[in-house]
């Protein structure tokens, strides 16, 4: 919160700081399991939750995000020197702003990324 701020034309004190969520959270769940045989070394399980919120985009804190979280997830499969991995992020499809501002009467906002989902193939030497 503002302890003290003036701009001349108001009075900001006792109001958040925009664009610094009040709360940011990150939690994970990872299960691994060795399998041992002849066609995988081992399988990863992971899920995880980060949120973020409420932040304000403004001094007078009347413009704001609430506090939103995205669930994500994946499975990886790794034989020897090679891994795979299938992710998913932002599975509940939760639509945020991730910025906004005022410029020259013209307000811009940017949307945070929605339901997304992909494979990643590793290989290390």
């Amino acid at each position: 919160r503002f302890r003290k701020f003036n701009n001349g034309i108001a009075d900001y004190r006792g109001k958040r700081v925009p664009y610094a969520p009040q709360n940011t959270v990150f939690a994970q769940a990872v299960y691994r399991r060795d399998c041992g045989g002849a066609l995988l070394d081992d399988i990863t399980a992971d899920v995880n939750v980060r949120a973020a919120g409420d932040i304000y985009w403004n001094e007078a804190n009347t413009l704001s995000q609430p506090l939103y979280a995205q669930l994500g997830a994946s499975v990886t499969l790794r034989r020897g020197c090679a891994s795979l991995q299938l992710w998913g992020e932002n599975l509940t499809d939760t639509r945020f702003s991730t910025f906004y501002f005022v410029s020259i009467g013209n307000e811009f906002v940017q949307r945070g990324r929605p339901l997304r989902f992909g494979a990643t193939l590793r290989l290390s030497f």
